[in-house]
């Protein structure tokens, strides 16, 4: 059933497309950035098995590395196929409840698993801003405003996460 959800989405993405296209184009990239690309996504669905699969182990939940892949690849797929990447999070948490892991839980370690990925996206964002000002003002030049737009609101939904993650009654009542 998977391989024929797979293959039905195939068909819904490519109707219309213009295949011999789609194609040419494969034909005329280098191998070498094809398998680079396929191998890095590789790494990035392992990364976030290992990462899943260790916050459900710490909820006392005994979690294989294959269910981890499985949740990590949900993700990765409804991200994939829904607008602004929407449906990953929502669909692994189905699958998770599915399994027989609480929701309260399940939305805890996705939660903090997002939170982890926007501290990391910050950190990387000041860096970015530390180390390569002079060629970020030059490519960006009069949009430097969005970049510091982009990373203050990284900056400040990472600490309002951890707020509410750390201290949720403090928060609750600052609200």
């Amino acid at each position: 059933s998977d391989l024929v959800l797979a293959l039905l989405v195939c068909f819904v993405i490519l109707k219309g497309a213009d295949m011999e296209s789609v194609w040419n184009a494969m034909k005329s990239a280098k191998p070498q950035w094809l398998a680079a690309g396929l191998i890095l996504a590789a790494a990035f669905n392992i990364a976030e098995a290992i990462n899943l699969r260790s916050v459900l182990n710490s909820f006392g939940y005994q979690v294989s590395f294959r269910q981890g892949m499985k949740y990590a690849y949900t993700g990765y797929f409804f991200s994939s196929i829904t607008p602004s990447a929407t449906g990953g999070q929502p669909m692994q948490l189905y699958y998770m409840q599915k399994e027989g892991h609480k929701v309260s839980d399940s939305s805890v370690v996705l939660m903090t698993v997002a939170v982890v990925y926007k501290l990391v996206l910050a950190l990387m964002g000041v860096a970015i801003l530390l180390f390569y000002r002079t060629q970020l003002m030059g490519y960006l030049g009069n949009y430097i405003y969005l970049y510091y737009l982009g990373l203050f609101l990284n900056t400040a939904l990472v600490v309002i996460l951890l707020f509410v993650m750390i201290s949720p009654r403090c928060f609750k009542s600052l609200v």
